[in-house]
């Protein structure tokens, strides 16, 4: 099986390492970082920018795993765009992946809310 991800990064880490020996692995990363060797194919992006022309179209997965960002909405547009509506999609997310400590539903917001 084939897998695009978006954000080559912390949290899509520890599922490339699980991955890696069944599945043909490609993704996005904004800066090159140690633990992704497995992946077969690499590419530079950041959210906001022109969409990659590299990213194939055929993959049995697409995992998104960016964090919100300006022109989040954008780029998760063009990527959906990008694939066949027949390829299933996985979003990702963590609340503690960049904070020490553990973060739940009832931990003080001490962040400024951002909308993209």
């Amino acid at each position: 099986m084939r897998v695009f991800i978006f954000g080559l990064g912390h949290l899509s880490k520890f599922l490339v390492e699980e991955m890696s020996s069944d599945f043909d692995v490609a993704g996005t990363w904004k800066t090159e970082k140690e633990g992704f060797e497995s992946v077969n194919k690499k590419i530079f992006y950041t959210v906001g920018d022109s969409f990659p022309k590299e990213i194939e179209k055929e993959y049995d997965w697409v995992l998104w795993a960016f964090p919100p960002v300006k022109k989040y909405k954008e780029t998760l547009k063009y990527a959906n765009e990008h694939f066949s509506q027949k390829t299933p999609w996985i979003f990702t997310s963590s609340t503690s992946v960049y904070a020490g400590g553990t973060i739940d539903e009832t931990s003080k917001r001490t962040g400024t809310r951002f909308r993209g």
